[in-house]
């Protein structure tokens, strides 16, 4: 069941557990890349109908960034 964080110990995990999922998200796709090609996730982001704001060939790049922003700003704290 979620629930919301009730201290701060809960809010520290929380941080460190959605930082580290980034990070995996990020070796996902950098593993899709090598795996698949550059060319299957153009192919996949197409299908797609929402609107994509990253290129294909910058979805790893950007989840990394993303998560190192994110344990910037909240996990050292």
């Amino acid at each position: 069941m979620i629930r919301k964080p009730n201290n701060e110990e809960d809010i520290a995990l929380m941080s460190h557990l959605l930082a580290d999922s980034l990070h995996w998200i990020s070796h996902y796709e950098q593993w899709v890349l090598a795996q698949a090609g550059l060319a299957y996730r153009q192919a996949c982001l197409r299908r797609w109908h929402k609107k994509v704001a990253v290129t294909a060939d910058d979805l790893a790049v950007t989840w990394q960034q993303l998560a190192g922003h994110w344990r910037d700003q909240f996990v050292a704290i």
